[in-house]
């Protein structure tokens, strides 16, 4: 039961993106199932700790490409990221503290700031990207 589902208005028609937000949707997902299956602390950690990394991973190669297509508002969108993480690890050093109970509020922070930063903040981006030359789909998967 995936409670983010994916949907064709999401996709910003930057495949290397697109993939990787579907990775995040998973992600997402995952830590809400092992949440509601009440998994162990262990469990949950180890999935707050994947979200946590691939989130980080895809907004370097994000942030990389604005930079590389010298998208004029970088700067913001990327405080954006930052301010997002630093949320983020507030958290999670508050699970990691032993304070179970911010699990949802966990979730909950990362299914929304997801489809509202892709459906406003990426999707500014991806037309002035598209129209300088950024490539649409992949010539080979490399992940």
């Amino acid at each position: 039961m995936d409670v983010i589902t994916w949907k064709p208005e999401y996709e910003l028609g930057i495949q290397e993106i697109d993939e990787q937000h579907k990775k995040l949707v998973n992600l997402i997902n995952d830590f809400y199932m092992a949440i509601v299956r009440k998994r162990s602390a262990e469990e949950v950690g180890r999935v707050i700790h994947e979200v946590v990394d691939y989130t980080r991973i895809h907004f370097a190669i994000e942030e990389c490409l604005l930079r590389l297509f010298e998208y004029e508002d970088y700067a913001a969108h990327k405080k954006g990221h930052d301010l997002f993480v630093e949320k983020v690890m507030h958290i999670k050093q508050r699970f990691l503290q032993g304070d179970s109970s911010v699990s949802m509020e966990l979730f909950s922070l990362l299914r929304d700031w997801l489809i509202q930063h892709i459906q406003e903040k990426d999707a500014q981006y991806a037309p002035v990207l598209l129209k300088r030359g950024v490539k649409k789909s992949w010539l080979q998967k490399f992940w």
